[in-house]
């Protein structure tokens, strides 16, 4: 039991090529569905690890890292298929790397071991990317009116942009 948060952090990570073919071809409904399976591991493995007692360094590590291989892929695949706009995934991809960059950085040049517990406005933009990703694969299988769709787009900038200013900030003062 100790393990099952960290094996569903890795299961997204599994998810992430699955979620980019599904897409890729067409299978918008499909995807809605693995977007969804993933979006409840992501608030589940946190939770079962403070629940079990099994919170670990490397489960605060790979859960960030999880998020980002799977929605970045998601992102990216939809701009190359041209449902989503370059600028859009620019941001989203953009901050996530700027993060992991930053964070690699740090990590390996900090001399004691350096925590980065997540923001609520890190949450707050993973789940808006998240409704957004599920609201985009409505509107492709026309299931969603895309007004709803164009919402969540602006949430997502909104929310993305904003996280990646609170993390900065956070780094900086720390």
């Amino acid at each position: 039991m100790k393990f099952l948060p960290n094996a569903l952090s890795v299961l997204r990570i599994l998810l992430a090529p699955l979620t980019c073919w599904l897409i890729w071809t067409g299978s918008f409904q499909n995807a809605s569905l693995v977007i969804l399976a993933a979006a409840l591991t992501d608030g589940l493995d946190g939770f079962l690890a403070r629940k079990l007692g099994v919170q670990s360094r490397t489960g605060e590590v790979l859960d960030p890292i999880a998020d980002k291989i799977f929605a970045g892929s998601a992102f990216l695949t939809l701009t190359l298929h041209h449902h989503i706009e370059a600028w859009v995934a620019a941001i989203i991809l953009g901050r996530d790397l700027t993060i992991l960059t930053v964070a690699g950085a740090v990590l390996v040049s900090a001399d004691t071991p350096r925590r980065f517990p997540p923001s609520i406005w890190g949450k707050v933009s993973t789940g808006v990317q998240c409704a957004y990703g599920l609201s985009l694969m409505g509107t492709l299988s026309h299931a969603v009116p895309e007004v709803i769709t164009e919402i969540f787009k602006g949430a997502t900038v909104v929310f993305t942009i904003w996280s990646g200013i609170d993390y900065a900030k956070r780094v900086t003062l720390e």
